[in-house]
């Protein structure tokens, strides 16, 4: 009896002194709070006690733990610097995750027992060596190892070593459906690590919640993947499975495959599902996936892979990356087609990115394409172009937001795709007033080894006058051409034409071969600042011959006219110079009758202007009102549809009416105004009295008088010469009007509301040769017909 009290006491104190010592150090982390012996665990029997090392001592006994039996192994060395190491090591008969640990709620663990269960609590963070423990230990611990040689490997805790007996699963679990998807041999699954610091599940196992086990961590290693049928680009994989306190249950590790005869490796994790897996992890190498699939312009940065294992064993891969155009990653996606032998057939990349890129990142990746390109060249020993950098300084700050991607390198019609980059997206460019970005335009971008493109549609469009209805986008980077153009048709001068406005980071231009006011044509150029809103485009245009064609013939009709009605402007140009004359031929002419002779022929050159110019006014009105006219006329033919053909023959007939009535009155305008230019030029011909004459001396007023009268008389001859010529070149039947070249230049706004604007025209006028530089108004042909007949007659 006192043997056996003596053996109790012995054990009571083993048990119990690892529970002292932890509470007097707290240094250990271990969680004490609620720390209480199970019940039934001081009933021991089979109780062994002998002496351990450094003057300890170690104990093994049966015992119950849970309802179900279980063997204790406790020991208690004496330590270094007076701190005592011990542990206390159980292993059960029966275990269970869901009675043993009911905070890990988790599908893959319901049911799942373990076998060979040791659980060792200690103070110590130590490695103990199979080879070197007492017959005893060895033994209790070689139950939960699978193998002879082992490591005890502990950390301060609560720590777990077992077996899974997966063959032992129900075919339904989901621990079994894996083993059998991944091809995992089939037999014992060694699981060890560590339950955390809390003593809580041992003692009361329904109150350890999640802060119990939060350092939970177990982990088994699994025998190689090698899953049935596996595919030819799936080369090894090696996974482990994981519990954590989290609480979770995954699986990590590693895969190998083979893509286009490139090794990748990939460390994977997934999480544990009821049925069949999915694997996903990224790509262990440095500096991302390097030319997949040859296209040696391209690298894939962070490169994840999803691994998709049926329980039947079929594995389909999927990748996700972000691929580098110039300084921007864009997030992808790799869809690899697969041929029934489980090789690689083909592949295609896409991705979306709302922020996108600007246009010198797309002129980085389409460098590197030709960079490519060329290197592939020379290493075949054909030759192969420098490449060089295409220069887009000129063309305006450009950005492609809310892109699309597409790329494959081949045709691929198992994925629906053809090869090439297709990329779609909006095109903005700095159209604010305070010049930030604006969505102009949803483009097509096309990147190749030669260049970059991006093609796009405008609805409706407006650039100060002009204004499309259907616009298109050409952006063209080679290193060739550099332009951004929006093309369509415009309404320019009243009519519908085809007009390309080229952008550049300064300014805005267009070039056009134009109808101006459907009676000639001109070659225009107009340039502008960048500002779409506003910009204040300036007009050069070389008018084209048929301008002559038009404006000719209104001329040389009123020539016609007015070599009929001119004579009575020569004559009174007669009358003044045969007046002076007569003056300056009376040697004692007085100051008084000089100046009588000016202002008499001044007055009735005044009066003929003022006649001629009512005339002209009346003639300008009559023109109008058949302009008028032959505009209405014009817009009822444009209008009418081509069927019936008969009412549209009727409108061109009317419209053919109208035009040569406007024609005639133009003629009729023009006679009249060269009437009044003759008229204006006598007028101005005679020269005023000039008012400081009465304050002059006698002989010096005497002698400016005379000087005035030979003035007027020189004036009038020049006149009387040219109206000679001119009356000479009608009767022969000469043209009086060749007209060689003629431009105008001013504001586009101006010329399309018909104001007036400078005009330079050269040429000849009754065999001399000409140039005028005037202001003047050919929306009216007759008006600036007129104009240009007072310039030449007037000079």
């Amino acid at each position: 009896m006192r043997s056996l009290l003596h053996k109790l006491a012995v054990a009571l104190v083993l048990v119990l002194a690892p529970v002292a010592a932890l509470r007097a150090q707290e240094s250990t982390g271990l969680d004490l709070s609620q720390i209480q012996l199970p019940a039934g665990f001081l009933e021991l029997s089979d109780l062994v006690i002998y002496g351990g090392s450094e003057g300890g001592v170690s104990a093994l006994a049966s015992t119950t733990l849970m309802g179900s039996s279980a063997e204790v192994l406790i020991s208690m060395d004496g330590g270094s610097a007076g701190r005592r190491e011990w542990l206390m090591a159980i292993q059960p008969s029966e275990w269970s995750f869901g009675e043993a640990i009911p905070a890990l709620a988790l599908p893959a663990l319901e049911g799942l027992t373990i076998s060979g269960v040791v659980l060792v609590v200690t103070n110590r963070e130590v490695t103990l060596e199979s080879a070197s423990l007492p017959d005893d230990e060895y033994w209790f611990y070689r139950a939960a190892f699978p193998f002879d040689d082992f490591s005890l490997t502990l950390s301060p805790g609560v720590n777990l070593f077992g077996t899974i007996p997966a063959e032992g699963l129900p075919a339904e679990h989901p621990l079994r459906v894996v083993i059998d998807a991944l091809g995992i041999e089939q037999g014992g699954i060694f699981l060890h690590g560590s339950l955390g610091r809390s003593l809580t599940m041992l003692s009361n196992p329904a109150s350890a919640g999640a802060g119990a086990i939060r350092d939970l961590y177990l982990r088994a290693e699994l025998p190689p993947m090698s899953p049935p049928g596996a595919p030819a680009w799936f080369e090894s994989g090696q996974l482990a499975l994981e519990l954590t306190g989290a609480p979770s249950m995954r699986l990590v590790g590693e895969i190998n495959i083979v893509m286009d005869e490139q090794a990748l490796q990939f460390f994977l994790a997934a999480a544990l599902a009821r049925s069949g897996i999915s694997l996903a992890g990224g790509l262990s190498a440095e500096g991302g996936w390097q030319q997949p699939f040859g296209i040696q312009w391209l690298t894939l940065n962070e490169v994840v892979l999803a691994l998709g294992i049926t329980p039947t064993g079929s594995i389909q891969p999927g990748f996700a990356a972000s691929m580098v155009i110039g300084e921007k990653d864009i997030d992808v996606a790799l869809s690899v087609a697969i041929s029934p032998a489980g090789v690689p057939t083909s592949m295609m990349i896409s991705g979306e990115s709302e922020d996108g890129f600007g246009l010198s990142d797309l002129v980085d990746l389409q460098m590197r394409m030709a960079a490519a390109r060329d290197a592939a060249a020379a290493a075949s020993g054909a030759s192969a172009s420098t490449s060089a950098t295409i220069p887009v300084d000129a063309l305006p700050a450009i950005d492609f937001r809310s892109v699309a991607l597409q790329f494959a390198p081949k045709d691929a019609p198992e994925l629906g795709v053809e090869r090439g980059m297709k990329i779609k997206g909006e095109m903005w460019l700095p159209l604010g007033p305070d010049g930030g970005q604006t969505n102009f335009a949803g483009v097509d971008i096309g990147v190749t080894e030669d260049g970059l493109w991006a093609r796009g549609n405008l609805a409706a469009f407006t650039a100060g006058p002009l204004v499309w209805e259907d616009a298109e986008i050409d952006l063209t980077a080679t290193r060739d051409a550099q332009h951004l153009i929006v093309k369509g048709d415009a309404t320019l001068f009243g009519a519908r034409q085809a007009v390309d406005l080229t952008l550049t980071r300064e300014l805005l231009s267009f070039q056009s071969r134009t109808d101006l006011f459907d009676m000639f044509t001109a070659d225009l150029r107009a340039t502008g600042a960048f500002n779409l809103a506003r910009p204040d485009f300036q007009v050069d245009a070389v008018v084209s011959a048929d301008f002559g064609d038009a404006i000719g013939p209104v001329v040389q009709q009123g020539i016609v006219a007015f070599a009929a009605a001119g004579a009575d402007v020569l004559a009174t140009a007669t009358a003044a110079s045969q007046a002076a004359e007569q003056a300056l031929a009376i040697p004692q002419a007085t100051v008084d009758q000089l100046r009588q002779v000016l202002e008499t022929q001044r007055a009735v050159a005044a009066n003929a202007v003022s006649v001629a110019n009512a005339t002209a006014i009346q003639r300008r009105g009559a023109m109008n009102s058949a302009l008028a006219a032959r505009n209405r006329a014009l817009g009822t033919y444009r209008s009418t549809p081509l069927l019936p053909a008969a009412h549209k023959a009727q409108t061109l007939t009317a419209y053919q009416r109208a035009h040569a009535a406007y024609v005639s009155s133009s003629i009729a305008y023009n006679g009249s105004m060269a009437v009044l230019a003759a008229t204006q030029r006598v007028y101005s011909a005679i020269p005023p009295v000039d008012q400081n004459v009465q304050l002059m001396r006698a002989d010096a007023a005497l002698a400016e008088l005379r000087a005035q009268l030979r003035t007027l008389q020189q004036n009038l001859a020049e006149l009387e010469n040219q109206y000679a010529l001119i009356n000479a070149a009608v009767e022969r039947g000469e043209q009086v009007l060749v007209i060689e070249r003629a431009e105008f230049h001013g504001g586009l706004q101006s010329a399309m509301n018909g104001d007036p604007i400078r005009w330079d025209i050269f040429g000849e006028f009754v065999g001399e040769p000409f140039e005028v530089h005037e202001t003047m108004d050919f929306t009216n042909m007759g008006e600036g017909a007129a104009q240009l007949l007072q310039a030449l007659i007037g000079r």
